[in-house]
């Protein structure tokens, strides 16, 4: 009859309508399902510092999820890692708060900030026969550092601090490893130098005229960021990547010597010299 044929109509349309409705409210978790399990390479960019190497630790232990492949780039500063994040080559970095800001005024990358780490130092170093014994004698001295980093602002509040101006000094721009040359060859008369390379010239006798520790808000931040675009189409990836780095240093926390025989081993691989144990502990 045409009742019956109505009742089975209604009831098709019924199933059909929910069919429709449940797929409409799977679908998001259905594609994030499809998402998740994707394979995605994390490419990772970072400087061979001790509080930078979480990440390393965790992928060679095995703690990252199948579906995420790291790939690391190491890098001496942090404005070369600006630039790649504008180039598209990188996704995460471990930097100081320098580079952000001179990305974000000169308008190189769209980054974000998403973690804030160690509070890391720095120190202007002598050799141990020069006649510099503070930081008023070094007007008219020549200072080797990475300039447009946190070695410069180090350096103008330290001699803003004992009534010089930057202008006072000659500063030299070079990488942490050149300036530690420079130094050791006496072709500049003062460097400004952070971990690592600093470790051997004060076991050598170098003397630390004032380190960052003494010039209040001279102490630069490290932090992990994130390239903005890669942020908003992997949030689950973000939050994967520091879920991870904060277990590995907890686990850090709780196994203090594995840690540091690891970071010794690593760190001297990456610099490319031999440090000793009690440099990372």
């Amino acid at each position: 009859s045409l009742i019956s044929k109505g009742v089975e109509m209604k009831n098709h349309l019924t199933l059909l309508v929910l069919t429709m409705l449940v797929v409409f409210l799977l679908a998001p978790a259905l594609i994030s399902t499809v998402k998740a399990q994707q394979q995605i390479t994390v490419r990772v960019g970072y400087q061979p510092y001790m509080t930078y190497y979480n990440w390393i630790w965790a992928y060679e232990k095995g703690w990252f999820p199948p579906n995420i492949k790291v790939e690391f780039k190491k890098y001496l500063s942090g404005v070369p890692q600006m630039y790649d994040y504008a180039a598209g080559k990188i996704d995460f970095a471990m930097h100081g708060t320098t580079p952000v800001i001179i990305s974000h005024i000169q308008k190189i990358a769209d980054v974000k900030i998403i973690a804030v780490m160690y509070i890391f130092g720095l120190d202007i170093i002598v050799p141990p026969e020069s006649p510099i014994k503070t930081v008023a004698d070094l007007k008219g001295k020549t200072i080797a550092l990475r300039l447009g980093t946190a070695l410069e602002i180090f350096l103008d509040m330290a001699l803003l601090q004992h009534g010089l101006a930057p202008q006072n000094v000659t500063m030299i721009d070079m990488e942490s490893a050149d300036a530690k040359a420079a130094l050791m060859a006496r072709r500049v008369d003062a460097a400004i130098m952070d971990l690592p390379f600093e470790y051997s010239l004060i076991k050598e006798g170098y003397r630390v005229i004032i380190s960052a520790t003494e010039v209040p808000g001279a102490c630069d931040p490290n932090i992990i960021s994130v390239r903005t675009d890669f942020a908003k189409e992997h949030p689950d990836i973000v939050y994967t990547m520091l879920d991870i780095w904060f277990k590995v240093a907890d686990y850090w926390y709780k196994h203090p010597d594995e840690a540091v025989d690891w970071l010794t081993e690593r760190m001297s691989k990456d610099l490319g010299i031999s440090l000793e144990r009690d440099y990372i502990a």
